[in-house]
């Protein structure tokens, strides 16, 4: 949009103005991006400032976890998101697999497996620490996921024409070859894959038990 045509409020009070009754959820431990914005406090001040009736609520559960407050409790204990931190272990059900492999090949290599195994069931997906070019100029792919010797695009980029056997970026999820790109958790939200590969970047990093953020590697 041109600079010209972009509001001059922020998109909270444009979005207050627009409607007569407006729902934020908002989870401050919850973010993509280092600049994103929408905490609890922000979203105040913007209704103070238009003279709206406001009323805020404390949500206790997700219906995404089961509505388990044990999962969420044990989630932000891991992530040190809580004071002190308990080390606190979850007991998950016998469907439930978790593991932690030694290299990005060995994760592709897992993941590719599993989607044989149950045709379209698995997906890889990764933090952005690594910058997301646009598609070379016969629609193939960049390998943008750099990792010592091991390579991966990302999917396609929205609104871009890719080569054929690579999913339009909004078929990512549902499309079988969509295994052989990594997606972000914006790509895969509100989809339900049986598995799900993981590639952590330097964003997020485990020194000595704790996990630590590292917001200058983030793209």
């Amino acid at each position: 949009m041109p600079r010209i045509e972009r509001p001059r409020i922020s998109q909270i009070e444009e979005i207050i103005l627009a409607a007569r009754v407006v729902i934020l959820f908002a989870d401050e431990n919850q973010i993509i991006s280092p600049d994103e914005v929408g905490e609890p406090e922000v979203i105040r001040r913007a209704a103070s400032k238009l003279g709206t009736q406001y009323q805020e609520f404390q949500l206790v559960s997700q219906f995404r976890c089961d509505g388990s407050d044990t999962y969420l409790t044990w989630l932000d204990d891991v992530f040190s998101l809580t004071s002190p931190q308990q080390g606190l272990k979850l007991a998950v059900p016998s469907g439930f697999h978790l593991t932690i492999l030694d290299s990005p090949e060995n994760l592709l290599e897992e993941v590719q497996q599993l989607n044989n195994a149950i045709p379209n069931s698995a997906r890889l997906i990764a933090g952005w620490c690594w910058p997301w070019s646009d598609p070379n100029p016969d629609g193939t792919l960049v390998k943008d996921i750099v990792i010592g010797d091991f390579q991966f695009p990302w999917e396609a980029k929205n609104g871009s024409k890719p080569a054929p056997g690579i999913p339009e970026a909004k078929y990512w999820a549902v499309d079988p070859n969509g295994v052989n790109q990594a997606g972000t958790v914006y790509s895969v939200q509100g989809f339900e894959a049986r598995h799900v590969g993981v590639i952590m970047g330097r964003d997020l990093v485990n020194r000595d038990g704790e996990w630590i953020a590292q917001p200058q590697y983030n793209y």
